[in-house]
């Protein structure tokens, strides 16, 4: 038996596309020897592993006084054996797509209708008179006017406002008036913004 067989076998290991020998093997007598040739199946990922056994035969004749072999594997003539292995890569997986969210319609916007205008409200103020002092009416005697002649009175303007008692009074209506048409005018422009 070839390289160092145990038990009547022998292994041989090879990596990747390489080559390897039994060794050299003697025969001394004619005769026919018989073998068989198998691989291991390893752990690779992707390779796919040669199942086949094959059946080795060498034939050894005496030719005259020399010995020859003639060495077949599978019924046919050959030199070696040849093991062959195949790799295919795994698949890569295809990643799963990516969903693309539907875009979002955004909504046409609504129209606000314009606020209808409240006409403005018609205001009728009361003029109002500002109270005056209150004056205590002084009771005198009034002759009679057929005998005496009526005395002249004369009216008198203030000397702080220029503006005699009739005028003042209405001036302060008027000043009262001009204000409260103011606040009017005031609070209708403030309901209209």
């Amino acid at each position: 038996m070839p390289c160092d067989a145990q038990d009547g076998k022998c292994q041989l290991k090879i990596t990747g596309a390489g080559k390897a020998s039994f060794g050299e093997i003697k025969y001394t007598s004619a005769g026919t020897y018989e073998y068989t040739v198998t691989e291991e199946a390893g752990s690779e990922k992707g390779y796919t592993y040669d199942e086949h056994v094959y059946h080795v035969k060498v034939v050894v004749t005496d030719n005259k006084g020399q010995l020859e072999a003639v060495l077949t594997v599978d019924g046919q003539t050959a030199t070696q054996v040849t093991v062959t292995n195949s790799y295919k890569p795994e698949p890569t997986p295809t990643p799963e797509p990516t969903v693309t969210p539907e875009p979002t319609v955004t909504p046409e916007p609504t129209v606000t209708p314009e606020p209808t205008v409240t006409p403005e409200p018609t205001v009728t103020t009361e003029p109002t008179t500002t109270p005056q002092a209150s004056i205590t009416p002084k009771i005198t005697e009034v002759p009679d006017p057929s005998s005496t002649p009526a005395p002249e009175t004369k009216q008198t303007k203030s000397p702080k406002t220029g503006y005699g008692p009739e005028e003042t009074g209405e001036l302060q209506i008027l000043l009262v008036f001009g204000a409260l048409m103011l606040i009017v005018a005031l609070s209708v422009e403030k309901k209209r913004r």
